[in-house]
């Protein structure tokens, strides 16, 4: 099979193949490989690439599947990992100066969950220094650049690449002070039947004070798709969303320079300056007003329970606008990278209270930037997100389309 097509089909197509043994993991393996070899230049949307694990791996692999040992969907799947989850033996540098150098002695859940799926590491993508930004450049490794446009950025803080496989990686990590004491469920499951009925809520307040004309147009073209699909599309006023900015602002502040406080006294000169003003900042910050950010917390909890007593989901543009030009995600403001804000300020909604979201394609802009489409559920009701999301894009081909590189 043609390595184009290898590199582009969809995963689930790609494992099917893998477990029928109509193409070897080394093949594929190979393929990912060359295609990141031969974008690698122009996209630098790794860090480091680890062609001699992956390729192990992927034997590995093909043995066990000609054994009768096959471990599921992903195995044999190449997969990208941001560069801030710990690799055993590999380099894991968070994009940052300060941790250039590290090599774990263990992976990271995520890591061993999906090695233990059977999936092989091609390498750690590129992202903002310890994921603390959203799209400005890290001056270290370079900015990874957007494939639709490569004079445009890609976004953050995983730069390089994002990238989910929910069965394998749901359920408690004890590992986790933060983890939800919940059972994995099969996900795949939720792919299956349709929206009718779906009640599904627009925020009409905080979400359009800055939006691109045509990220609008594709959005409310993508309202008329879900009520043509069957769904109760309704606009709605979220009380609050005003507040939610300034109140993760301070919390993310206060738990990050908690955890560089040592290493950004040691070493401040390592740090991104930027970075480095972000955690600084941390240390001025009133212990009255992350307590306060708490409360804030605590009361958008409770409204969006009300919210969700009458939507099953939330829908929003998944950003204000298309990916900006390099240079303009790069310009400095009093808060920081202003393109940055800009581009955080409808995901971060969402962030604050733990509420599962995902973001499917929804159109292009005239100048061929593609636009996406925001779902949000309640908490703990992924699958209620994934199946929605799934009908839509099954119903649309935006997600077909492809850059021409």
């Amino acid at each position: 099979m043609a390595d184009a097509a290898l590199t582009t089909m969809p995963v689930a197509e790609l494992g099917r193949l893998i477990r029928d043994a109509r193409v070897s993991p080394v093949e594929v393996a190979e393929a990912f490989l060359d295609r990141i070899d031969a974008l690698q230049p122009r996209l630098n949307a790794f860090i480091t690439v680890t062609r001699e694990q992956a390729l192990a791996a992927a034997r590995q692999a093909e043995a066990e599947i000609a054994s009768g040992r096959y471990r599921g969907p992903l195995h044999g799947i190449p997969v990208g990992l941001k560069d801030l989850f710990w690799t055993r033996g590999v380099r894991t540098t968070s994009g940052s100066a300060v941790t250039a150098g590290f090599v774990p002695d263990e992976d990271a859940t995520v890591v061993s969950r999906l090695a233990e799926a059977g999936a092989s590491f091609a390498g750690k993508t590129n992202m903002v220094e310890y994921a603390y930004g959203g799209a400005e450049h890290n001056d270290l490794y370079g900015p990874p650049r957007n494939p639709w446009a490569l004079d445009r950025a890609t976004g953050g803080s995983s730069s390089g690449s994002g990238a989910a496989a929910m069965n394998v990686l749901a359920g408690y990590d004890p590992r986790d002070p933060g983890s939800a004491r919940r059972g994995p469920r099969d996900y795949t499951g939720a792919l299956d039947g349709d929206i009718k009925g779906l009640r599904v809520g627009v925020p009409r307040n905080y979400v359009w004070d800055v939006m691109d004309p045509e990220v609008k147009v594709a959005f409310e073209g993508a309202m008329a798709q879900l009520g043509e699909l069957g769904a109760q599309v309704d606009d709605v006023e979220i009380p609050g969303l005003d507040t939610i900015w300034a109140a993760q602002m301070t919390i993310s502040s206060a738990e990050a320079t908690t955890y560089h406080a040592e290493r950004i006294r040691a070493q401040p000169e390592l740090y991104h300056p930027t970075v480095r003003k972000r955690i600084e900042a941390g240390f001025f910050q009133p212990a009255h007003a992350y307590v306060q950010s708490l409360r804030v917390r605590n009361a958008m909890a409770s409204t969006f329970d009300d919210v969700f007593g009458r939507f099953d989901l939330l829908a929003t543009p998944t950003t204000p606008s298309p990916a900006p030009l390099l240079e303009e995600a790069a310009k400095r403001g009093p808060g920081g990278e202003v393109s940055s804000r800009q581009l955080v300020r409808i995901t971060r909604l969402f962030n604050l209270n733990g509420l599962p979201a995902i973001s499917v394609p929804c159109g292009f802009s005239s100048e061929g930037l593609p636009i996406g489409l925001q779902l949000v559920g309640r908490r703990f009701d992924d699958a209620g997100v994934i199946h929605a999301a799934h009908v839509y894009q099954t119903a649309t081909d935006w997600h077909t389309r492809r850059p021409a590189l």
